[in-house]
């Protein structure tokens, strides 16, 4: 069924509503400004002198995650007969021309913030090469979110800012009237000129994928297959960890957000309390100071109280032992609920330690990362499958299957 210009707008409004009600549009730039180390709310009239001191665990413990889903070299290998060797080799080429190892960084990265890394796939028009892309959870719109599967989806919508002048140039060379061209108006002021907002619907018609481009008022492009014999969306979403009812998941930032905040705030008042009483304070009786006091080394003050003892340092509080203990202990705990020990970190061992017991207890400690593993293996593995079709490689009786295996292992 052909949608119309206005009811892929609706789709697409229809989506953001979903997002703001849960949660997500406001949620997922602060997990990135918290991931960035910008942790701290602008200053007021009130905390303007207050420290803002920024323990980065957030990015720490995602970088070590990641970092160790990444460790081990992966490839694709097509099975199902016919094109499954070539295929396999031909993978291999694309993986290195479209840089998979810097995407697939940066998709587990979105993962492990947001909850949801996305990957988008397409054939450059001109050279017909696979391309590919990282999509932020932002702009990409499901018809049916309480669904988890990409594959299972009515219609996905991707949203993306462009040059209105862009677009209305498209428009032109497919036939926009004067008044189509009037209503293909900015979205926005960017800073390199007015941009206009143009969504990407993939949708199914008779078991194929075809795309339709449009703005607000005008469709650029309507219902094109997307290739011959292209049953699957180009895209691949990953779940950090699933949600119920939703194809969005949940990632580390969601869960230690408030104790990253703790750890920043103990320490900040421990600075303040250094800067407050760094320079005691003097306490004097009236006429016993005739002097202004410099703080110069050596300075001698004069006590001109007629019972003496005039001049005297404020004795301020000392700030509690159990403050600074509360930071290592709620650090610690951290670390021991993400999973992220001194052993997966790859800190020191003791020297004791032999090699045997170094890599049993380092197996241990990466387990619970197993399961997210197989689950981004299995992204891989769809993600070839994606190739395949895009390229129009099949096998006996169907697609090709593919698996991502890790190199040197069968």
């Amino acid at each position: 069924m052909h949608m119309d210009a206005q009811g892929i707008w609706a789709t697409y409004q229809q989506g953001l509503v979903y997002q703001r009600q849960m949660g997500f549009s406001e949620n997922w730039p602060l997990f990135a400004r918290m991931k960035s180390g910008r942790q701290w709310a602008p200053p007021t009239e009130r905390t303007r002198n207050l420290p803002r001191p920024v323990f980065n665990i957030i990015e720490q413990f995602i970088g070590v995650k990641t970092a160790e889903l990444l460790r081990r070299p992966v490839r694709l290998v097509y099975g199902g007969g016919g094109d499954a060797d070539a295929m396999t080799e031909k993978a291999a080429r694309i993986w290195d021309d479209i840089d998979q190892d810097e995407l697939c960084a940066d998709f587990l990265e979105d993962a492990a913030t947001y909850g949801t890394g996305i990957l988008h796939y397409y054939r450059h028009p001109q050279s017909g090469r696979i391309r590919g892309e990282v999509l932020s959870p932002q702009s990409v719109f499901f018809a049916a979110p309480e669904v988890r599967e990409v594959q299972h989806q009515p219609a996905i919508l991707i949203a993306t800012d462009l040059p209105t002048e862009r677009l209305r140039a498209e428009a032109i060379a497919a036939g926009a009237t004067a008044q189509q061209l009037e209503d293909i108006r900015p979205n926005r002021q960017a800073p390199g000129g007015p941009v206009t907002t143009l969504i990407t619907r993939y949708s199914r018609r008779e078991g194929q994928v075809v795309f339709t481009r449009s703005t607000e008022s005008f469709v650029l492009t309507r219902s094109a297959p997307l290739g011959e014999s292209v049953s699957l969306y180009p895209i691949e979403l990953f779940c950090w960890r699933k949600r119920r009812d939703s194809i969005f998941g949940t990632g580390e930032v969601e869960s230690i957000l408030p104790n990253q905040r703790a750890i920043n705030f103990v320490v900040a008042m421990l600075l303040l309390s250094v800067q407050q009483t760094a320079w005691p304070r003097l306490v004097v009786k009236e006429g016993a100071l005739r002097q202004l006091p410099t703080n110069a080394p050596g300075e001698v003050l004069t006590d001109h109280c007629p019972e003496g003892s005039g001049i005297r340092y404020l004795e301020p509080p000392a700030y509690p032992a159990q403050a600074l203990a509360a930071v290592d202990k709620v650090y610690e705990l951290t670390r021991a609920t993400s999973g992220v020990t001194d052993v997966m970190s790859g800190e020191p061992f003791s020297r004791s330690a032999s090699a045997q017991a170094i890599s049993a207890l380092q197996m241990q400690a990466k387990a619970p990362l197993d399961a997210t593993r197989l689950r981004y293996y299995r992204s891989l593995s769809n993600i070839g499958k994606i190739w395949a079709q895009l390229l129009g490689q099949t096998g006996e009786g169907g697609p090709l299957s593919c698996t991502a295996k890790e190199e040197n292992h069968d």
